[in-house]
């Protein structure tokens, strides 16, 4: 009898045990399958590929939970119907989590448009662009675009999106950087809105929270052990249902460095790791310097690579 009361003990435990467990915050990857579809289409299956998802993790089609198919913690499937489909837009995709923990990953944007072979660019921006992202920052359910800005400005600039391509009301924010190096988007603060994650060439990392109508505030700045901080991601590396920042540098020595996110828009730096055998292909005694020389037996501009003495990394 005390045997079988002890294992109905163990069971307990080990059930109370998993159910504790707290679910991470899940990470979409940026491509999905398919990258796009047609308006006017029929039912299609969407693959969504990530990390960190539950065996009760949902899609969320513009919002709003779907019915979803658990391949594994890294694949997740769902029949879209082809009402959903029917006009010209932008889908917005995110994966939830459950509690404990849990929460809603990154977005990442299926396009509902035609087929076309020809892109036309235009530009209206003040001054040189650096940085770019891209997401709805004053959720209205249309695509922004953010950027960074060149010296002597000290601004972040948003492009609220139309929905149809073009895009209104320069919206600028005030920085502390000089020159953006890269930008990310994502709900650093769990309030539904986009923040952003901005780092320069002075090896300075800014969270700024989002307001909601394209607009941040600067909440935190990260200094970072190198240089160049280049390469940003955001996802729940420790497991503990808060937003995490994954920051790389460019240059030589190559480090990464993960910031532990509190959820409330701070983080907690850990040690920088090195990648071995992950050289950049300028190293210290050797760079890379570009140069427009005037070619005038054919009346053009060349740009040449010249290696400054060193040795390559």
């Amino acid at each position: 009898m005390k045997l079988v009361s002890f294992c109905c003990g163990l069971v307990i435990f080990a059930q109370t045990m998993v159910f504790a467990q707290s679910n991470p915050v899940p990470f979409v990857n940026q491509v999905l399958d398919p990258v796009s579809v047609q308006p006017g289409g029929k039912e299609f299956l969407l693959t969504v590929n990530g990390m960190g998802f539950a065996f009760t993790a949902v899609i969320n089609w513009n919002g709003s939970p779907i019915l979803t198919n658990v391949d594994s913690g890294n694949r997740l499937t769902a029949k879209i119907s082809a009402a959903q489909i029917r006009k010209a837009g932008t889908a917005s995709i995110t994966v939830t989590n459950p509690a404990p923990g849990g929460g809603t990953s990154n977005v990442v944007y299926l396009p509902i448009r035609q087929l076309f072979s020809t892109v036309a660019m235009a530009s209206s921006s003040p001054t040189c662009c650096t940085a770019l992202t891209v997401g709805d920052f004053n959720n209205d359910g249309k695509l922004d675009i953010a950027t960074g800005s060149d010296y002597p400005y000290q601004e972040i600039y948003v492009w609220l999106g139309n929905g149809n391509g073009t895009f209104r009301n320069l919206i600028a924010t005030s920085s502390p950087f000089y020159h953006q190096n890269a930008m990310l988007a994502a709900d650093f603060n769990g309030d539904g809105r986009l923040d952003l994650a901005v780092s320069d060439v002075e090896g300075n990392t800014g969270i700024f929270l989002g307001k909601g109508d394209g607009t941040f505030t600067e909440v935190s700045a990260l200094v970072s052990p190198f240089s160049v901080p280049a390469f940003m991601a955001a996802a729940d590396f420790n497991g503990d249902g808060k937003l995490d920042l994954y920051v790389a540098s460019e240059y030589n020595p190559t480090q990464f460095l993960i910031y532990q996110g509190n959820g409330d828009g701070t983080f907690q730096a850990t040690q920088a790791v090195s990648i071995p055998g992950q050289q950049h292909r300028c190293s210290r005694g050797r760079r890379l310097q570009r140069r427009w020389l005037a070619r005038p037996s054919v009346g053009k501009w060349s740009r040449i690579h010249q290696h400054l003495p060193g040795k390559w990394g």
